[in-house]
């Protein structure tokens, strides 16, 4: 919940410093943007996340996109 996440950002900022949760939230910025790149570039999904986006990628047309082979 959004009130749950804010008490988690407030303990972590308490618990490290300012500098260093600027550095943890970057960190964690970087690696979403990875992921992202990643999956846009065509990398195989995952069995997993295939199963869990299945409705999502049928609603949104992405499953009728062409393949690479």
């Amino acid at each position: 919940s959004p009130a749950e996440l804010e008490t988690a950002r407030s303990d972590v900022l308490a618990a490290l410093g300012p500098a260093a949760f600027v550095d943890i939230c970057a960190t964690v910025a970087s690696f979403n943007a990875v992921v992202k790149i990643a999956d846009g570039t065509g990398i195989p999904l995952e069995d997993d996340k295939a199963t869990r986006t299945h409705d999502l990628r049928t609603e949104l047309g992405i499953n009728a996109l062409r393949q690479s082979d």
